[in-house]
């Protein structure tokens, strides 16, 4: 079993483990590092029992269970119930599948109240019990509202991907939530999409000036600057690549054109010696056969000419090289 929660304790636990953290349990740790607003605590845990809470339902009797991949996330659930309703519960850690997760049991002596007060049940005319369908809108009437439940949802149903690029998911069991929680991202001017994976709702968001928009208004600095700093070493490595590509390219060019004027060159001077050339090509020639590695730049300085002004020559001298391999007058 967890210990109770100390605030210093686990504030160190976490620096000291997010070295070997994903990005997705760094930024989720980032939010609960900081202190926790009570008068939205209930709207957070709402989307919290949403995308990771069960309601076992035993004889009449409800408790609800909520399982994460996340050691603090029932901490802060444990904090919360201790605030509100005066009870200790403690979250309880094992393995399923190679994989370990935690559960933290609210249970059935305050579930009900807590359901009600999480805008999950409400009471029906006839004193029976009802699940409201989709967000209790009464949760999400102001912006802090909007941004608990977005915290919540993050908290027990987010992930951060990381790929070519990055990717925030928010995971639903249910199709009315998840649609409803679409419509809540777009009301704070943030565009997702949807995609259904296993009988599971997945609402992502893959431009990255959303997901750290986003990020950010609900607490993950870390992440985001995690993400920021990430996107600006790959915008100076691409530039590198294609500053390299460029350069390479041109070498590439200038290496196969020397070449070009080179052999032209040689075969004037094979077939009817380079004094056949007029003046200013002969010179040129020259310069070009005593300088085979140069640039045509280096030898144009070298001449006093402009760069443009020697590549017409060497066009020229080219030019003459093919009628004489074409066996027609290159006079």
């Amino acid at each position: 079993m967890l210990r109770p929660f100390t605030e210093i304790c686990l504030w160190n636990k976490i620096d000291r483990l997010e070295v070997f953290m994903t990005l997705s349990q760094i930024a989720k740790n980032d939010i609960i590092k900081k202190p926790m607003d009570e008068n939205w605590a209930l709207v957070e845990l709402s989307a919290i029992i949403h995308t990771s809470g069960s309601l076992i339902i035993s004889r009449g009797n409800i408790s609800i269970e909520i399982v994460s991949e996340n050691e603090n996330l029932g901490i802060r659930i444990e904090n919360i119930l201790k605030i509100f309703y005066g009870k200790d519960i403690l979250t309880a850690d094992k393995t399923i599948i190679g994989k370990q997760v935690y559960k933290t049991v609210i249970p059935q002596d305050v579930a009900k109240t807590v359901l009600k007060d999480c805008g999950i049940i409400e009471y029906t005319l006839d004193g029976g019990l009802s699940i409201i369908k989709g967000i209790d809108r009464y949760l999400i009437m102001d912006q802090a509202g909007k941004y608990a439940y977005i915290r919540g949802a993050f908290l027990g149903g987010g992930y951060i991907i990381k790929g070519k690029g990055y990717r925030l998911e928010f995971v639903f069991s249910d199709q009315v939530l998840a649609a409803d929680f679409q419509k809540l991202l777009n009301n704070i001017g943030i565009m997702s999409k949807n995609a259904l994976r296993k009988s599971k709702y997945v609402l992502y968001l893959s431009n990255s000036e959303y997901i750290c928009n986003l990020l950010a208004a609900i607490g993950a600095d870390k992440a985001v600057l995690d993400i920021y700093n990430e996107l600006a070493n790959r915008s100076v490595r691409n530039a590198a690549n294609r500053t390299a590509n460029c350069i390479n390219a041109n070498i590439d060019k200038a290496v196969n054109t020397a070449v070009r004027q080179a052999e032209a060159i040689e075969y004037i001077e094979t077939k009817k010696g380079l004094d056949f050339l007029p003046d200013k090509l002969r010179e040129a020639a020259l310069m070009r056969k005593n300088n085979p590695s140069a640039t045509l730049q280096e030898i144009a300085e070298k001449m006093n000419l402009s760069k443009s002004g020697l590549n017409h020559r060497m066009l020229k001298i080219i030019e003459i090289s093919n009628k004489l391999v074409e066996g027609k007058d290159a006079e």
